[in-house]
């Protein structure tokens, strides 16, 4: 597995995570969000390429900064950059609302989260892994991530001090009971289904 290949499956898995069905399709508080990303606007070279920005992010086009307000938040400096935004927030005064592609702001650092693991990619003997509603956990707080990604192969993603996230990956042959244990914990996160090549035995 390439380190770019390792890039693609953290945010193919960090998209399922972002439409999990208890966390999709509520409103969101979309002042929470713009907060976040007006973070960067300085970062912009005008207000133009920044509300591009906000197009392409999945913002309303309602949301936007002006040509004053950007100007403003260029202005101050980093202790004063929470209050220039909040006086944005408040005098816009943003209310809940449903968005679908906000939540796909959610991809970008739940995949950079998963990259600071370090990956094992574990292969199987036969077509054994199996998948499920819930390939991660919604919350990134366990030490220890294991899941199929074909069925063949598996991966675990282990909380290190210093993650390998530069070289190729071998696969490794699967231990004595490593299998199972990896399928029984992509059972435990499953909401709804799983899947995999022996419908029989799931």
């Amino acid at each position: 597995m390439a380190r770019e290949d390792k890039i693609d499956i953290a945010r193919l898995l960090a998209l399922y995570a972002s439409r999990y069905p208890d966390l999709f399709g509520h409103p969101n508080n979309i002042a929470r969000f713009y907060a976040i990303i007006l973070q960067d606007a300085r970062s912009f070279s005008n207000y133009v390429a920044f509300n591009a920005h906000l197009r392409w992010s999945g913002f309303p086009p309602t949301t936007h900064l002006n040509l004053g307000e950007y100007r403003a938040l260029c202005a101050v400096s980093d202790g004063d950059l929470d209050l220039a935004i909040d006086k944005v927030l408040r005098a816009r005064g943003y209310q809940l609302l449903f968005e679908n592609q906000l939540l796909l702001l959610g991809e970008f650092p739940t995949a950079a989260r998963l990259l600071e693991f370090d990956w094992e990619l574990i292969q199987a003997p036969a077509d054994q892994f199996i998948f499920s509603d819930r390939p991660i956990p919604p919350r990134l707080v366990s030490s220890v991530i294991s899941l199929g990604i074909t069925a063949r192969f598996g991966i675990r993603l282990n909380q290190r001090d210093v993650a390998n996230v530069s070289h190729t990956i071998r696969a490794r042959p699967a231990e004595n009971g490593e299998v199972t244990a990896i399928n029984a914990e992509v059972r435990r996160r499953a909401q709804n289904w799983v899947c995999g090549p022996e419908p029989d035995r799931l």
